[in-house]
């Protein structure tokens, strides 16, 4: 059963890619180049595919973390989490999965976030446009599974 889960899209990010994707398709189209096009296309079709949202999913025994259709994705057993609470990330930390002073980093727009600490000290984050929910959830099912 699932406890929570929620699917964020980077809009800004939306709206400048298919700017972009519609001017060099009109360049293209005006210089005759067909098969430019065609990959011109592609490209971003793969890219929504595979990183155009993030998706957090929370069940009894898992929280789950992947980008676009899921072929990027991280799996965190709730065994193995100690805390969470809500943060920002720096500017500077930006968006993606990378790591960070503080941790790895699954943000995909914004910056508000949670952060996780693990049993054994390290840290991720994990970016989102809900942070209350998604805390409110963790904490819920963390509870559920030392006190069930």
């Amino acid at each position: 059963m699932i406890h929570y889960e929620h699917t964020q899209r980077p809009s800004i990010v939306y709206v400048l890619a298919f700017a972009g994707l519609a001017l060099a398709i009109a360049v293209l189209a005006l210089e005759g180049n067909y098969s430019g096009m065609i990959i011109i296309l592609f490209i971003p079709l793969l890219m929504f595919l595979f990183s155009g949202s993030l998706t957090v999913r929370l069940d009894e025994t898992t929280l789950t973390v992947f980008f676009g259709i899921g072929i990027i994705r991280r799996r965190f057993p709730l065994a193995d989490l100690m805390s969470c609470e809500q943060t920002r990330t720096r500017w500077y930390e930006g968006w993606g999965i990378h790591p960070t002073v503080r941790g790895w980093l699954f943000n995909i727009a914004g910056r508000d976030a949670v952060i996780f600490t693990r049993r054994d000290g390290r840290h991720f984050l994990v970016g989102t446009d809900e942070p209350q929910r998604l805390q409110a959830a963790i904490l819920q099912a963390m509870s559920v599974r030392h006190h069930g």
